[in-house]
């Protein structure tokens, strides 16, 4: 009966996996998207620092700035920086199209003529540049020098006033007015406009000209709406093609709140709330020659550890009302900083850089665009907060569980009923992961209990049914199943999962991240083999199944996952290797060689077709793209920065000590179980055998081919140790 019903369900899977595999295609060809920026129109950017989503969405507060969200689109940006963050470096990082990195004392910005402690900005830029001659309504970064050398240490390439050397290249007229200054000079936005000389022309930056002084207000200062309405009424009737206006209010009131009184900071807020109001209202008026982009640019530095790190981002009018997304991200509402450098290039008809790692800036037709990104970015910001606590319960279980099995196993040499049900609780653990992300909304406690009793139950509901072998060929087939159908549907529930994707981290934004594809690499191999072993005439179906993984994983709009790639491709040359001496079939080893150069050829061949030749372009793509453009010393500071962040994981994070936990346990089978339990095993179960060893060799693949190798090989290890110590250990009676 069990052997009807996993071929039943093998090919019923089999047929939506092709139905799905040949209509994704149709979905992604009816989806409506547009650019957001015109070319026809010139562009006026508002900087609005600390201004959050929901200040902005609600009602009460900016009713102006909801006239353009009904006739715009909106999206949260991801404001990710390269290092430890500073709010200077999500400046850096909007005009470099990469993450970039800042120092403490390095981001000061002044006039020629305005002076820091009692010089001049033109004599410390000449004393830092030499005398350049520099237009005399420059912004000037004299710090230059200092930045560059902060981001060529980092492992990638960061063209330090990229965006502006671009805009300035290609004639464009551009003007920026405006600041955030607090105690301290905070005129970062020029960092995102400046060249690659450390200045910006055509700028009015200054305190004297954009500040009033008010005794009432946080540092004592105030934006000069006077002078920037005669600005905005100057500006409007000419031919510039992007202005750009900085407003600080909201960022002093933020940076000042902790000696303010609760009512004394909400007069404050509606004061500045009420201004913005106006600005927009006269900007109102000009919408059919030009388009407006509204935008936070930055954070605090508390609120950024916070997970406070989606900031919102307008761009109106727009065709019709909707919501932002970019090719970096491939996620409806959600766009990265890297998108904005960019984005600003397109619409200026200007060449993009291949450093840059952003895309442009497109959008999706929606309605109800408030309501549906406020809901996406509590749901991120919960599943943000919940993933460390979730995930090092998970690990500690798994822990416990593994280590009980193996004291079960050494002491007592019969498994007790318990053991035996939480370690197949382990097997079942990654499917409940999943489907939780169809209820992202659910409190940690409540998150935990599920996962917990949930795997618990499911694995006595199944031992009910069926004995141990079947039952871990069923959940391996469930687990892997589930997983490619959800890929297949767009990765609905793996984005969110705590298991999935972090968008506020900004690590990965789609795909198949690297806890599932150890996840996913492991239950299909695990079934494939153990299900030849009810019938050896199916281990055929591995070569197709491990074609359409590999493919799945090659795919930019699916798995995009290169280690994954790679490491299916690794394990299925191992087990066609394993398989061969097994049945003594003579290959000639020239055949062998020659085969797998080519198939490896070929392979590549498709990864590159697929991630450079479409018109989303995954990272894989863009590193192809990059490393053709600038050579080989990109691929080895690629490797070189994998290869660090598998030593800082390593180091600091919770994945290692459960890899080694399993590793521990696995060698302590290996050198204290009884040979002949393992024998027994490789005589009566030589396929499933040979399953558990492949998963052990694509542990140590995922592991060297990761940057974040060290959680791929602690997932796929959930389909190693757990079987082992079940198919060794007899069953107590």
């Amino acid at each position: 009966m069990f052997y009807n019903v996993i071929v039943k369900a093998f090919f019923l899977v089999g047929f939506i996996i092709v139905l799905m595999s040949s209509s994704l295609q149709v979905f992604a060809e009816t989806e409506e998207t547009q650019l957001a920026l015109e070319n026809d129109k010139d562009l006026v950017i508002i900087l609005i620092p600390g201004l959050s989503l929901q200040e902005a969405v609600n009602e009460g507060n900016l009713e102006k700035l909801q006239k353009f969200i009904s006739r715009g689109a909106i999206g949260l940006m991801n404001q990710g920086v390269s290092g430890r963050y500073h709010p200077a470096a999500s400046y850096i990082s909007l005009g470099s199209g990469v993450r970039a990195t800042t120092e403490q004392d390095a981001n000061i910005v002044l006039q020629k003529e305005e002076t820091n402690e009692g010089v001049t900005g033109q004599t410390l830029y000449h004393r830092h540049f030499g005398k350049n001659q520099i237009p005399e309504t420059s912004a000037l970064v004299p710090n230059l020098p200092i930045l560059e050398s902060s981001n060529n240490k980092l492992r990638h390439t960061v063209n330090l006033g990229s965006l502006g050397h671009n805009l300035q290249e290609s004639d464009t007229e551009l003007f920026y007015w405006g600041n955030s200054d607090t105690n301290e000079i905070e005129r970062f936005g020029v960092l995102t406009f400046m060249n690659t000389k450390g200045y910006l022309d055509n700028t009015i930056i200054s305190s004297e000209k954009t500040l009033t002084y008010s005794k009432e207000h946080p540092y004592g200062k105030k934006t000069n709406y006077d002078n920037l309405k005669e600005q905005l009424n100057s500006n409007l009737n000419s031919n510039l093609d992007i202005q750009i206006y900085e407003l600080g209010d909201l960022w002093r009131i933020k940076q000042y709140s902790s000696n303010l009184k609760e009512d004394r900071k909400l007069t404050l807020k509606d004061e500045a709330y009420n201004e913005i109001n106006n600005i927009l209202e006269f900007i109102g008026d000009y919408t059919d020659t030009h388009q407006v982009v509204v935008l936070n640019p930055v954070n605090t530095v508390s609120d950024y550890h916070s997970g406070q790190r989606l900031n919102f981002f307008l761009v109106s009018p727009a065709e019709k009302q909707g919501l932002l997304t970019s090719n970096t991200t491939q996620r409806t509402g959600i766009i990265s900083n890297l998108d904005f450098a960019p984005s600003l290039l397109k619409h200026q008809n200007n060449n993009i850089p291949e450093t840059y790692l952003g895309d442009v800036i497109n959008f999706n037709y929606e309605e109800h665009v408030a309501k549906e990104l406020t809901d996406t970015k509590n749901v991120f910001l919960q599943i943000h907060q919940n993933r460390p606590l979730i995930i090092q319960g998970f690990i500690l279980f798994q822990i416990i569980v593994i280590l009980s099995g193996l004291i079960n196993s050494l002491l007592f040499n019969k498994i007790i009923p318990l053991v035996d049900t939480l370690l197949l609780s382990m097997m079942v653990s990654p499917l409940l992961f999943l489907f939780l992300g169809g209820f992202p909304d659910l409190e940690i406690v409540k998150t935990s209990i599920i996962l917990i009793l949930g795997s618990i139950a499911i694995a006595i509901f199944i031992q009910h049914y069926f004995d141990t072998k079947d039952a871990v060929i069923l959940l391996a087939l469930l687990v892997s199943g589930s997983l490619i159908l959800d890929t297949l549907m767009g990765n609905q529930l793996l984005y969110k999962s705590v298991l999935g994707h972090d968008p506020i981290s900004g690590a990965r934004y789609y795909g198949i991240g690297n806890e599932f594809m150890g996840i996913l690499l492991g239950s299909y191999t695990l079934f494939m083999l153990s299900f030849a072993e009810k019938n050896p005439r199916l281990l055929w179906s591995y070569v197709p199944v491990t074609i359409f993984i590999v493919y799945l994983f090659a795919h930019p709009q699916l798995g995009a996952n290169f280690g994954g790639f790679i490491s299916t491709i690794g394990v299925f040359v191992f087990v066609i290797l394993l398989l061969r001496n097994d049945f003594n079939i003579k290959i000639d080893i020239k055949l062998i060689l020659f085969g797998g150069i080519g198939i490896a050829l070929l392979a590549f061949v498709l990864l590159i077709i697929l991630n450079t030749r479409t018109e989303v372009i995954s990272h894989l793509g863009r590193t192809i793209e990059l490393v053709n453009n600038q050579g080989i010393q990109e691929l080895y500071n690629i490797i070189i920065r994998k290869v660090s962040m598998n030593i800082s994981l390593i180091r600091y994070s919770i994945w290692s000590k459960v890899l080694l936990a399993f590793l521990g346990v696995l060698l302590t089978i290996l050198v204290f179980k009884p040979t002949d339990k393992i024998n027994q095993l490789k005589r009566t179960s030589p396929f499933i055998y040979r399953a558990i060893q492949a998963n052990a060799i694509g542990s140590l693949l995922v592991f060297l081919l990761n940057d974040s190798g060290v959680v791929a090989a602690a997932t796929i290890m959930i389909f190693v140790v757990p079987p082992l110590l079940l198919y060794t250990t007899p069953k107590k009676v």
